[in-house]
């Protein structure tokens, strides 16, 4: 009739980049593995010049859909495997990929029927295993988007007690304004698992992003370890994108991206900003590049936790870099938002300055990591 599982960690840190992020770090800390680890994406930089979109290891899209290919996936992390977005089968078996044995995998379910979604949760629960699980905030009465504001989010969910008719659950996205920790009744948690997310954005428009009862369940393969080889792969791979040698889908990625970028915004001081520009800048940029932000801090943390493996002067000279890149990305991000409520063409050039210096600041980070590859061999 209940169960709960204990000892869950509260997982938060400003740098995770959004609320799936954050609880996918308190579950696999419950489950052993350490999140700055596991979570530590590639650093990169990718632009798109017929859309103005920007990403780090994946492009930052409005999307209609929970559900993503496996290569759509599969961009980011080098320690973790995720199979494409599965309807579930409770009947089918589970069934180890071959190719990723070493890798942790994150395994996205979605299913129409909440009753089936609520079963497997239980399973879960009953197995031990916390479970991220995403609602609607509009329903999440905790929330400041309570019955105000459609949003599609990610929160752990730890316990049931079908006597009482609540799950526990708990949400730390502190950038969010998501502080809670106790119990839902049931029903608003499947209204909410429910939802077809519907959004007003002033960029695309109306849209609807149902979320499908969506869950995550994860699983280290059985010849899963974060071994020196692994963990340096993420410096190299690394290195390899900033640099330019490996082709995204969109074109290169790394500083020459950088630089497209920068020459897209010397662009448009040519023209007045206009109520679209504006809204760009205020609905994406604004946010989108504090998540590079936040993704250069994530990479610095993840050299901190490997330290041992690399020349400690490396360490300090790139993490000390990409604290200051950090910094100037937010910059941007806020110079954005300005633009967007001033509608100043001088903001451009205020872009223009801080876009500079990150090259400069990230152009040293990429030859560390040269210096750094040939020293280990990696």
């Amino acid at each position: 009739m209940k169960n709960i599982v204990e000892h869950v960690p509260r997982y938060f840190e400003p740098y995770v980049n959004d609320c799936f992020a954050t609880a996918y770090g308190a579950c696999l800390a419950h489950l052993g593995h350490d999140p700055r680890l596991v979570l530590a994406d590639y650093l990169s930089f990718m632009f798109d010049p017929s859309t103005n979109f920007i990403g780090t290891t994946f492009m930052y899209r409005f999307s209609t859909s929970v559900e993503f290919t496996e290569a759509e996936l599969n961009s980011s992390l080098g320690l973790a495997y995720f199979p494409e977005t599965t309807y579930y089968d409770p009947d089918a078996p589970y069934t180890e990929n071959e190719k990723h044995r070493d890798k942790i995998r994150f395994q996205l379910y979605i299913h129409d029927d909440s009753e089936v979604a609520a079963a497997r949760l239980k399973e879960l629960i009953d197995s031990n295993k916390a479970v991220a699980a995403v609602v609607d905030l509009y329903y999440m009465s905790y929330h400041r988007a309570y019955m105000k504001e459609h949003g599609l989010h990610a929160i752990v969910i730890t316990g049931y007690d079908e006597e009482k008719g609540v799950y526990h659950v708990f949400d730390k996205y502190l950038l969010s304004s998501s502080d809670f920790d106790g119990e839902i009744p049931m029903e608003d948690i499947i209204t909410a698992r429910l939802s077809d997310v519907p959004r007003l954005n002033p960029i695309i428009g109306e849209y609807r992003r149902p979320i499908r009862n969506l869950w995550m369940e994860f699983d280290a393969g059985s010849d899963y370890t974060p071994d020196r080889a692994k963990l340096l792969g993420i410096l190299r791979e690394s290195y390899s994108r900033m640099s330019g040698r490996e082709e995204a889908s969109t074109g290169y990625s790394g500083l020459r991206s950088i630089e497209e970028f920068r020459q897209s915004l010397l662009r448009r001081k040519e023209h007045p900003v206009d109520t679209d520009t504006a809204n760009f800048f205020k609905e994406y940029y604004n946010v989108c590049l504090k998540r590079v932000a936040r993704g250069r801090n994530r990479f610095r943390v993840f050299l901190l936790e490997i330290a041992d493996l690399l020349p400690q002067e490396t360490v300090g000279v790139i993490t000390e870099q990409l604290a200051e890149s950090a910094k100037r990305w937010d910059i941007c991000a806020n110079l954005s938002l300005k633009l967007a409520i001033s509608k100043s063409v001088r903001m451009y050039d205020d872009l223009d300055r801080n876009v500079q210096a990150i090259l400069e600041i990230e152009s040293a980070i990429v030859e560390q990591l040269r210096l750094c590859e040939m020293e280990l061999q990696v």
